[in-house]
This record gives structure tokens, C-alpha cells and sequence, in this order.
């Protein structure tokens, strides 16, 4: 019987050495409950952007809440990006998406997460111009109006060095996303707006010696080969522009 004791005894501490050590469980505040449930009904569609909420005193009845629990709620669906105060007529309205409000935070960690550098520099310039190419592409079926990638490639070529460039790189590869008409393509490249923008730059001045006109040049070939409908010249100065870029 003692053995057996003892036993009971280490395993109980064994179970206790071995338990996760959870938290309690908060309360949930009225007002976020509320919250959730109108983030849920916008985001679900069934407030569009543009529509009216129903007032305080509407929602306090629905909720079965008082005021000022309604009015927190409606300040952190509007912390959130979600809706606004339209002022002319007193009420609050569902926001169109602000894909930058929610995209700065990710390119924020991207930029922690992955920091460029030499060393990793490389693996940037093995993704950047295959999505490019991606946009190339997928814009071709839809056969756009091509001006605006012209207005951009024109200020390009006038670029002395990697600091102007960049922003004009990027500039051209947002307006691409835009012609492919494909919301994900979108939101990929300009997560890469803070890495091009900033971080590229000083790594290119000091490895590209010869400037930046090899990089106007694969996007003038880009876009020259979209213009045609040539998919296969895309691959090609896609191909072109990574080897290059190994070799640096």
C-alpha cells in the first residue's frame, strides 16, 4: 500500500511539472462584443462601403447596451479601418478597403524579418523580377491602355542613379499590378514598396558601378514584349535580368 502511495504521489508531481502554464481566461468587455459582431456583419457584406450604420441609439436597442458601450465600439471599428464619421450628416459610414492601412504593418515586419543586406540580398533579387514577369504576364490577356507604364519607364531613363530610380521602379511595378486587374498581385508588390524604396538603393550603388541602365533596360524590355503579346520575351528578359543580377 505504500508503494503504491508513493507512486500516486510522483505522479501527481510529474502531472503538475508537465502542465501548461495557461493563463487566466479575461472577461470580454461589452463593447468589444459589439464590435465583433459589426466587424463581422461588415466584412460578411452585409453593410457595403458606403452605407450608413444605424445610429447609437438604433444599435444601443438592437444590443441591448447602453450608449457609451456603442460609441466604443464604433471608435475601434474606426481604429481599425473599418468606418468613418461622415461629418455633413452626422452618422458613421463603412469605408471602401484601404489596402495600405492594412499592407503598411506586413511590410513593416518583412522589413525586421528579412533585412537586406549582401548576404541576403540575393534571395530579393531572385523573387522581384519573376513577379514582375508574373504581372507582365497576366496583363497581357487583358490587352490594357500601356501609357501609364510609359509615363513611368520615360522618367526612368532620365534617372542619374539607384536613388531616384527606385521609386520610379517601384512606381512602374504598382501601375503593372494594376493593369493585371489581380487584387493578390496587388498586395504582393507593394509589400516589397519599403524594400525597393529604401533598402535597395545603397546595395545597387555599390554593386551596379555602371548605374541603373541596365535596370531601365530590362523594364523597358518588359514592357516592350507585353506591348507585342510575346510571352516567351518576357521569360527571356526575365531570365536575363537574374543571371545578372548572380553575377553581381
Amino acid at each position: 500500500m505504500g508503494d503504491g502511495m508513493s507512486e500516486k504521489k510522483t505522479s501527481n508531481k510529474d502531472e503538475a511539472q508537465n502542465a501548461v502554464a495557461f493563463n487566466q481566461v479575461e472577461k470580454v468587455v461589452l463593447y468589444e462584443q459589439v464590435a465583433k459582431q459589426m466587424k463581422a456583419a461588415i466584412l460578411g457584406g452585409s453593410y457595403q462601403p458606403g452605407d450608413r450604420l444605424p445610429t447609437e441609439r438604433e444599435l444601443s436597442l438592437t444590443f441591448g447596451v447602453g450608449r457609451p458601450t456603442v460609441r466604443e465600439a464604433l471608435k475601434a471599428l474606426g481604429v481599425r479601418g473599418l468606418i468613418e464619421l461622415n461629418r455633413e450628416h452626422r452618422c458613421y459610414v463603412v469605408k471602401s478597403p484601404d489596402l495600405e492601412y492594412y499592407i503598411e504593418p506586413i511590410r513593416e515586419q518583412i522589413s525586421w524579418l528579412m533585412q537586406v543586406n549582401d548576404k541576403t540580398v540575393p534571395d530579393f533579387w531572385e523573387v522581384v523580377p519573376h513577379l514582375l514577369g508574373i504581372m507582365a504576364h497576366s496583363a497581357v490577356y487583358r490587352k490594357p491602355d500601356w501609357s501609364p507604364l510609359h509615363d513611368s519607364l520615360k522618367r526612368m531613363e532620365t534617372a542619374k542613379d539607384f536613388y531616384t530610380v527606385s521609386p520610379l521602379t517601384y512606381e512602374f511595378g504598382r501601375r503593372l499590378s494594376e493593369l493585371t486587374g489581380n487584387q493578390v498581385i496587388s498586395i504582393l508588390w507593394k509589400i516589397f514598396k519599403h524594400v525597393i524604396l529604401n533598402e535597395y538603393p545603397p546595395i545597387l550603388e555599390k554593386r551596379e558601378k555602371a548605374g541603373p541602365a541596365k535596370l531601365v533596360g530590362f523594364h523597358r524590355e518588359i514592357l516592350s514584349a507585353m506591348e507585342k503579346g510575346d510571352h516567351a520575351a518576357i521569360d527571356a528578359a526575365v531570365a536575363v535580368r537574374r543571371e545578372y543580377l548572380k553575377a553581381l
